[in-house]
């Protein structure tokens, strides 16, 4: 298994800030923008317990295939998502802890685990340069949540 996390605090409060966290149109446009697709497979509306989403991304000069759902919503203490591909399980833990003088904590996880050899294989690489995927991770979630206090007003 795989599993990478940043925490940062945002200057805003829990109540402005999970909305924004929960913005899935905005990520979909993230996937596109990177040249991937997704569509959501579920009802239209508010994303919530049992949303689903299909795509594919393209990651070290392979296409990847993907489903994720929504496993748990919490407002606005945080959700969880799973996902599958090529055999891999992911699963996104975000939350959102109030902290003194309207601040928020916010701490993204990410778990990938195989659930084929072919996977565990896939993962191998990714586990032994793990230091440096966990710099890039925390480095992008920082310049997100940093875009999440910009669209607030909060700096």
């Amino acid at each position: 298994m795989v599993k990478v996390q940043s925490s940062h605090q945002v200057a805003a409060d829990t109540e402005a800030v999970f909305p924004r966290l929960c913005d899935f149109d905005r990520f979909e446009g993230m996937i596109r923008n990177a040249g991937g697709t997704v569509e959501r497979t579920d009802p239209a509306g508010a994303p919530a317990a049992g949303s689903r989403w299909a795509g594919d991304v393209t990651f070290g000069g392979r296409v990847w295939r993907f489903e994720g759902t929504v496993d748990r919503m919490e407002p606005p203490r945080g959700y969880v998502t799973r996902g599958l591909s090529s055999g891999v399980q992911i699963v996104i833990k975000v939350t959102c802890a109030t902290l003194a003088s309207g601040r928020s904590r916010v701490t993204v996880s990410v778990e990938l685990s195989p659930k084929t050899l072919a996977a565990r294989v896939l993962l191998k690489p990714i586990s032994m340069g793990q230091a440096s995927i966990e710099e890039r991770f925390d480095r992008r979630v920082g310049a997100f949540l940093r875009e999440v206090e910009q669209d607030i007003g909060a700096v």
